[in-house]
């Protein structure tokens, strides 16, 4: 059985309680969010669903969150794919997520970006098929979804790995400058 679904973006929360084992679940999450744990409810084992989702989907880990309790109703999520604004419309700016989600379970994420270029396609979905990287994050990249919040962060930071292999240095984080900046230097004879 396969979902496809492209709820609308930017809905309020709402409250929803669920039963899992005789225990209730109470979850509050936009409509859209919810619509993806309850259609991953009714796959079958080999079971596909894709969701059009806002990037806020990833955002908030509150313990209610759906993202943070799909795994607990035995769906996975297997592939986040970045739309890039003007997916929607050339004149919206809108961005979105398309997930992949499925019952077994998956210990690494693949993320990449849907493009209009054909042979960029190609390679993702083999790199997609074959589980397995590609040569930039773009192509695809195998994240675990704790510490994934987004597609252009990890574009970024794969951009400053990059670039600090190429000049022979390793990052810093800019609020460990800050600390070296700001805290007071003690006399060497104190």
């Amino acid at each position: 059985m396969a979902v496809i679904s492209a709820p609308p973006f930017a809905m309020r929360a709402e409250k929803h309680v669920l039963t899992l084992e005789k225990e209730k679940i109470e979850l509050v999450d936009d409509l859209s969010s919810l619509l993806l744990l309850k259609a991953s409810l009714h796959l079958s084992d080999s079971g596909t669903a894709l969701f059009i989702l806002p990037p806020k989907f990833l955002f908030d880990r509150n313990e209610r969150r759906v993202i943070q309790n799909l795994n607990r109703f035995g769906s996975w999520i297997h592939a986040v794919f970045h739309l890039p604004n003007g997916t929607f419309s050339r004149f919206a700016q809108i961005m979105g997520l398309l997930f992949v989600v499925k019952k077994q379970e998956r210990e690494k994420v693949f993320v990449g970006e849907i493009s209009s270029d054909i042979n960029q396609q190609k390679v993702t979905l083999r790199n997609l098929h074959s589980h397995k990287a590609g040569k930039s994050p773009q192509l695809g990249a195998l994240v675990d979804l704790k510490n994934f919040y987004s597609f252009t962060r990890l574009v970024h930071e794969y951009e400053v790995d990059e670039i600090s292999k190429t000049m022979g240095v390793s990052p810093i984080s800019i609020s460990d400058i800050s600390v070296e900046i700001n805290l007071p230097k003690h006399k060497a004879d104190e």
